[in-house]
Order: structure tokens, then sequence, then C-alpha cells
């Protein structure tokens, strides 16, 4: 379909947008003429083979989209030519090797997503004077190395699940006071949560998941967090009580199994829509008073969580 494009138009053309236009095939080496572009989008094709180096002569585009294809190799010193671009998508592709560091002289940029490719080495320095980046997400790749406050500046988004971030727990964050959503499940971290009152730094945060790490240690005794939505601490080494006073309205989803909590659950958690509770000395906790308030639908669910046929069975005894 790009060849179509009659060549007296390339001077002309602003927008291109190809979203899902099943197109296959590699990008055509000439798609750098296209100078006076400022908006591609060919995500969600099957486009394959390297991106063209002479793509980092369209120094007009602000918005770029290639996510969603196959498209291999390596990415050129070229893209930090890009500098108008404030939208870089170029997630879920087979891209391979180290970040440029050119890509730190993109200072527009204010949304960058590399997620789901092969891209490994350690993460340029530079990304620290994109002070416009606020969503940025690395996860699903191979990146080495330690992140610190210097590659970020006020990232409202945050992705880095199964980025190599261990075994300490990143600093860095303790700068990160705007963050919503943050995910860093999967990160290699063993740590305590750190002392600088991290429940502090995401408390505008509405979605967080720490999930599949060895973060240990308890929650803390007041828990404050009014826009959580989403909240995934499961498959860890926390433990402690489950504290009655989690001050969280609009809470839907909250995972929490596979830790060593004890004690009672807080019986304001039954109502959530989607709720597991702890594998661990969390079971048989609740007393028969406080079971007969609790409707059928959370038995079946809590015994399905337990696995347990034999308690499925004691639940539906009568008292």
């Amino acid at each position: 379909m790009l060849e179509r494009l009659p060549e007296c138009s390339w001077s002309k053309l602003r927008k291109l947008d190809l979203h899902n236009a099943n197109l296959a095939g590699q990008l055509p080496v000439w798609i750098g003429n296209l100078t006076n572009l400022s908006y591609l989008d060919i995500s969600w094709n099957m486009l394959v083979g390297h991106v063209p180096f002479g793509m980092g002569n369209m120094r007009s585009l602000s918005y770029l989209d290639l996510s969603q294809n196959r498209l291999v190799g390596s990415l050129s010193s070229g893209i930090g030519n890009m500098r108008s671009l404030s939208y870089l998508d170029l997630s879920q592709n087979r891209l391979v090797g180290s970040l440029p560091s050119g890509i730190g002289n993109m200072r527009s940029l204010s949304y960058l997503d590399l997620s789901q490719n092969m891209l490994a080495g350690d993460v340029p320095r530079g990304l620290g004077a994109l002070s416009n980046l606020t969503y940025f997400s690395l996860g699903l790749n191979n990146f080495s190395g330690v992140l610190s406050k210097d590659h970020f500046a006020d990232l409202t988004e945050g992705h880095f699940g199964s980025c190599d971030m261990g075994p300490q727990f990143p600093a860095w964050l303790r700068w990160q006071t705007g963050i919503r959503i943050l995910d860093i499940s999967n990160t290699r971290i063993n740590d305590v949560l750190p002392h600088w009152k991290f429940w502090v730094v995401v408390s505008i945060a509405s979605s967080l998941d720490l999930s599949r790490n060895q973060h240990s240690g308890g929650l803390p005794a007041n828990l404050e967090l009014p826009f959580i939505e989403e909240m995934d601490l499961s498959r860890n080494s926390f433990t402690g009580k489950l504290r009655a006073n989690i001050i969280t309205s609009p809470l839907k989803n909250l995972l929490l199994y596979n830790n060593n909590f004890t004690g009672p659950i807080p019986e304001y958690l039954y109502d959530k829509i989607y709720v597991q509770v702890p594998s661990g000395d969390q079971q048989g906790c609740l007393s028969k008073e406080t079971w007969r308030r609790r409707d059928m639908r959370f038995f079946f669910r809590l015994a399905q969580l337990f696995l347990n046929p034999f308690l499925l069975f004691l639940f539906l005894l009568p008292f």
C-alpha cells in the first residue's frame, strides 16, 4: 500500500494512519523521505525486517507508532534525530540490542513504550534528560544494570515488569511522587519495603503491582491509598497482620495470596469485586459469627482459593 503513494504527494503528506490495515512485508527505505509527516501509525500489522535508518530524517514527526508488528534488528543511532517526537511506541516487536544513547536527545518525548521486545544492555542515563517523559514502559525485555534517579524525571506511569531491578528495592522511586500506575512485578527484588515511606510516595496511585518478588516485612498500621483501584502484592514474603484500617474506597482488585500474613481478614475486604486472600495462617481464622454474615458466593470463592474440598464441606454445614 505504501508503494501506491505517488511520489509527488510525499512532500505534502502530514498524517498517515495505517493502523490494523493488514499490511505485510518490510517498511520501504524511502519512508524517510516523508520529511513533513507529523503523524505516522502503522501499528497492528505484520511488518517484518529492520526499522529503516532513514526514519531518522523524519524530524517533523511528533507521533510514531510501530507497535504490534514483527520488526527485528537494533535501533539505529539516527532515532535521536527525531527531536519533535512526543509519542513513540515500538512495543511488541522483536527488536534486539541496546538502546542508542541518542534517545536522550528526544526532549519532547512524553510517552515511550519499548516493552515486549528483546532489548538488552544498560538503560542510557540520557533518559534523565527527558523532562517531559510521563509514561515509560520497559517491561518484558532483557535490560540489565541499575536504574537510578538519573534515568527519570517525573513519571506518572512506570511499567517495569520482568526487568532486572533487584535485589535491593529501587531507591530512585522515592523521587517519583507523581506516580499513578507502577508495575515492578517480577523484577528480582529481595528486600523490605524502604524506610523512606514507600506508601507515602505512591499515595496518589490508582494501580500498583509488586507481585512475584521477595518483598518482606509487614504493611503499615495506617495505609492510606485513597485512589487505589488495583493492588497486587501476591507471591512475596510479606508478614504480619492485615490491618483493618486500609483507607481506600475505590478498590476493586486486591491480590494477596502466597504471602505469610496472619490473623483475621478485615470484613470490609469481603465486599470487593475480586479479592484473593493469603495462603498462610489466614485460613480458618474467622469466627463463626463472621461467617454467618457472609453470603454463599464468598464461601465458594474462598474455598476455591484454598483448593480444599473439605473446607467447602464445612462451610455448608449448619452452625
